[in-house]
C-alpha cells in the first residue's frame, strides 16, 4: 500500500514539475538571446536613433586599426561576409556580418572598436 502511495505521489510531482521545468528552460533561452543582443558599451545604434543614416560597404583593410583588431578577434574561424560603415551626424559605427558553418553572427562596433551589440541580428 505504501509503495502504491509513493508511486502515485511521484507521478503527481512529475506531472507538476515537468511544465515548470520547461518554462524555466525556455526562460533561460530567452534570457541568453537577450544577452546576445544587449548593448555592451552603452551607445545606441545609429540605425535605431537617427533618420539621416548613410550606409556604405567598406573593406577590412580600410577600417581604423582598433575596429579591424576587434573584428579579427571576433572573426577567428569565421568568414567576414560584409562590413558596413554606418554614419550619421558625424558619428560612425560599423556593422559586420560573420559566418561559420552556416551560422551567422552580426557585430555592431563604434569607431573605437568597442562592440555595441553582438548576436544573430545586431540591429
Amino acid at each position: 500500500m505504501r509503495a502504491l502511495h509513493w508511486l502515485i505521489t511521484s507521478v503527481a510531482l512529475g506531472l507538476v514539475a515537468a511544465p515548470a521545468l520547461a518554462q524555466t528552460q525556455q526562460g533561460q533561452q530567452q534570457q541568453q538571446q537577450a544577452q546576445q543582443l544587449q548593448l555592451f558599451a552603452g551607445e545606441e545604434p545609429l540605425e535605431e536613433t537617427r533618420k539621416d543614416v548613410k550606409k556604405d560597404n567598406v573593406k577590412l583593410d580600410a577600417l581604423p586599426t582598433q575596429v579591424r583588431t576587434s573584428i579579427e578577434g571576433w572573426g577567428q574561424g569565421r568568414k567576414i561576409e560584409k562590413v558596413e560603415q554606418i554614419s550619421a551626424g558625424g558619428q560612425i559605427q560599423y556593422k559586420v556580418h560573420l559566418e561559420k558553418n552556416g551560422k551567422k553572427l552580426e557585430l555592431l562596433l563604434n569607431s573605437q572598436g568597442k562592440v555595441l551589440r553582438a548576436g544573430k541580428e545586431a540591429t
